[in-house]
């Protein structure tokens, strides 16, 4: 469970995360460490331990992004990963129809190159 009903736990206010979270993901993006590990757990835990709030909180906080940044990510790499052969697929047919229309300009049929004539005088 992420958050518990003791009142000798409290959360910070909706207002006081959206001042929390960006200064915490800036901490978290100093190149101090590899993908900000660490930084970024301490960043959060010190900013709510100086809003008053457990820096236990903090800390979790942290730790849930960072899960949700990688689940997203894995998602997303996952369907990219599947989706790639049909989207190859799909390209390649639209660089077909798009060669057509320069056949037809030509004088040619869709599908049959165009026949060049030539008056012998």
């Amino acid at each position: 469970m992420l958050w518990d009903a003791d009142p000798a736990n409290p959360l910070p206010t909706l207002t006081q995360h959206f001042l929390l979270v960006p200064i915490g993901l800036v901490i978290m993006a100093m190149p101090l460490f590899p993908g900000g590990a660490g930084i970024g757990e301490l960043g959060f835990g010190l900013l709510y331990g100086w809003f008053g709030y457990p820096s236990a909180n903090g800390v979790l906080c942290s730790l849930v992004q960072r899960v949700l940044s990688w689940v997203i990510g894995l998602v997303g790499g996952g369907l990219s990963t599947r989706m790639r052969p049909s989207l190859e697929r799909d390209a390649g047919a639209l660089a077909e129809e798009a060669a057509e229309p320069e056949e037809v300009a030509a004088g040619g049929e869709p599908g049959r190159p165009a026949v060049e004539t030539s008056s012998a005088s």
